[in-house]
């Protein structure tokens, strides 16, 4: 635990606890960025009060600490400022309506890519999990492809049916070309509704393995999940395909 920030824990021997105040509260509100500023890990002492040791004041966490300080005001602002022109450039042409709010193509996959095996490169937030990319953010967020049982015929065929056995209401494919598959997954995260994730599925010929992407339209974490240090519904649905692969009868 020595030089771990973690919000809301306390750590008394080898047991861990809640522990809730306004400032870790409003820290986690904000994730990253919270954790930053506002992140802790409380020590019970003998005495029964807490400690707090704050992250080391190094040259570099401070620097980063005054900077998050001084341009939240200006980021605020040129939000607001962007917000104002596009309600003003809406008033004065609204025919630009259909730029902003028209319908817009989710997550299309080039034709030419599919047939290369080739994913889409990662987003530069960790909701993300690619077989054929490493990621920023560390193990949790990357994976091997998943090896084909010997005597399995079809691939891809196998890989439709274990999918559908694990999430029969969750899940559907949406395109399919040569070795290429992928799938949308609905997300039901309580009070805050739907959320759609995206699962690409290539089968290398000459390996005879699946490449896999799983990675989540919207927010920073996949499926909310504040700890860093667990892994997410990605990681998660991707090692439950390789599980089910890896115990699939052959011959």
């Amino acid at each position: 635990m020595d030089g771990v920030s973690i919000l809301n824990k306390v750590v008394d021997g080898s047991r861990e606890t809640s522990f809730t105040s306004k400032l870790e509260g409003f820290g986690s509100s904000i994730g990253t960025l919270g954790r930053v500023l506002f992140g802790r890990t409380y020590y019970k002492l003998d005495s029964g009060e807490l400690a707090q040791p704050e992250y080391p004041l190094t040259l570099g966490g401070l620097a980063l600490k005054t900077a998050a300080i001084v341009f939240l005001p200006f980021t605020l602002i040129s939000a607001l400022f962007g917000l104002v022109t596009k309600a003003i450039a809406l008033k004065m042409n609204p025919k630009l309506k259909n730029k902003y709010h028209g319908e817009k193509i989710i997550n299309y996959r080039d034709i030419k890519q599919m047939e290369k095996g080739l994913f889409p490169v990662n987003p530069w937030t960790p909701n993300c999990v690619n077989s054929q990319q490493k990621s920023l953010y560390g193990k949790l967020y990357n994976a091997d492809p998943i090896s084909v049982p010997t005597g399995v015929r079809n691939p891809l065929v196998s890989c439709k049916e274990i999918i559908k056995n694990l999430y029969p209401d969750t899940a559907k494919i949406v395109q399919e070309h040569g070795f290429y598959q992928r799938y949308e997954f609905t997300v039901d995260i309580p009070k805050l509704g739907v959320f759609t994730d995206d699962v690409d599925i290539y089968l290398n010929p000459e390996s005879n393995k699946l490449d896999i992407r799983s990675a989540s339209r919207k927010g920073i974490r996949d499926a909310l999940n504040i700890d860093f240090h667990q892994p997410g519904a990605n990681k998660k649905r991707i090692e439950a395909i390789r599980e089910a692969f890896s115990k699939m009868p052959v011959g």
